[in-house]
């Protein structure tokens, strides 16, 4: 998913070098599905610890550790994530500081005069969030900015996940939370807020769906306002699900 079409249209065929933006970002978007992969296991883990710390607080102790090495591993994959978008908006830098090839990047994001009926379209359908916010913002980003644009707006939504990551490491690292554990106290604690971990976890939580959200935006409207390696011009009800030839196909 999230892939980036380089047909023919407005300057992005692959004879342009315009190709290697759509293979960094390729392992942008690995990237994003595996920050989502560690902060289940990190769930998974906190699952583990509520369920052993009443019959087993040296299990449940294990599990804590668990914890805080994933939150670890989220953070490293961060910067990981960070360094590969950088990566990125490099291959498009020397295209933006030239105005024409500049304005051929966003001239078909600006004139999408189906942006509005389109996310209303793909809301419906189940692919998109029914929520406006993060498409408007995608939207705005690619019109006034393109590609380039939608990459900077990327790197600060990752650059926001650092703290909280951070803050959830020092949560489970403490030496409160050890004796909680030890007592069979922290699943306790965490229901009555006598911690930062469950306003924490959901507020990441938050921020990952939306990031999802944001990339997922990016994915449609990047495949409905340019054409593909084939040719291809897509409108936006292409891209809708068809459940009833579903429906059909199983029958």
């Amino acid at each position: 998913m999230g892939g980036i079409n380089c047909g023919q249209s407005n300057n992005r065929s692959p004879h342009n070098g315009r190709a290697g933006f759509s293979t960094h970002y390729t392992f942008v978007m690995k990237d994003v599905f595996t920050l989502n992969k560690i902060y289940s296991e990190v769930n998974i883990f906190l699952e583990d610890l509520v369920v052993n710390e009443l019959h087993n607080s040296q299990k449940a102790l294990e599990n804590r550790n668990s914890v805080i090495k994933a939150l670890k591993t989220l953070n490293q994959e961060l910067n990981t994530t960070k360094t590969d978008i950088k990566k990125a908006e490099l291959t498009l830098e020397p295209y933006f500081a030239q105005r024409e090839l500049k304005e051929g990047f966003i001239r078909p994001f600006r004139e999408n005069n189906t942006i509005n009926e389109s996310h209303e379209f793909w809301v419906k359908n189940g692919e998109l969030l029914d929520e406006n916010y993060v498409f408007n913002t995608v939207a705005k980003v690619l019109k006034e900015k393109g590609d380039l644009g939608y990459l900077q707006l990327l790197e600060k939504k990752i650059e926001n996940l650092y703290e909280n990551v951070q803050s959830l490491g020092y949560e489970f690292a403490s030496d409160v939370a050890e004796e909680e554990i030890r007592k069979g106290m922290f699943q306790l604690a965490i229901r009555d807020a006598k911690n930062n971990v469950t306003a924490l976890m959901t507020n990441l939580t938050a921020k990952l769906s939306a990031l999802f959200s944001l990339v997922s935006s990016y994915c449609l409207l990047e495949y409905t306002s340019h054409t593909s390696l084939t040719g291809a011009n897509l409108t936006f009800k292409d891209l809708g699900i068809d459940s009833e030839k579903d429906m059909k196909k199983e029958a």
